[in-house]
């Protein structure tokens, strides 16, 4: 079977761009959201977290929130990478934990504002060796949504 090679989307604030920062350190491809339609091959999301009360909106930015209003979107979302500041406590990156409630798609690591060599190490790393474990993840999470 010939399996997907890994490809990330991301979020990025405009002013700070955070979430472009890290995948410039990233040995994968990634593209912004803003620049693209949802993607028809699997792909992993980095989302950033901003603060905010969950009972009025949650932590996730409104545009990502629209973005994974699509089902391409949400069926091809293998797992998601969480950027923040550790200083916010329990919210920090509350975001990707909001996603992961949603959709169903695990956490893969959570970075302190754009991360250091060390955070963009096991990001690559990570990736290149549970790519397939979690391609398989989302077929059976695509599979048991269909039931």
């Amino acid at each position: 079977m010939n399996q997907p090679t890994p490809h990330i989307y991301y979020y990025t604030h405009p002013t700070t761009q955070g979430t472009h920062n890290l995948t410039t350190h990233l040995n994968y491809p990634a593209t912004n959201i803003a620049n693209a339609e949802p993607p028809q091959h699997p792909y992993i999301l980095i989302t950033p977290t901003y603060t905010g009360n969950p009972n009025k909106g949650g932590y996730l930015p409104s545009q990502l929130r629209h973005w994974l209003n699509n089902k391409n979107a949400q069926q091809n979302l293998v797992g998601i990478i969480g950027t923040g500041d550790i200083n916010w406590g329990k919210e920090f990156c509350a975001a990707a934990d909001e996603l992961s409630a949603q959709h169903g798609a695990p956490v893969l690591y959570r970075v302190d504002r754009w991360g250091n060599t060390n955070d963009h190490n096991n990001i690559n790393n990570g990736i290149r060796t549970h790519w397939r474990t979690l391609l398989r993840m989302q077929e059976a999470r695509n599979a048991n949504h269909k039931l």
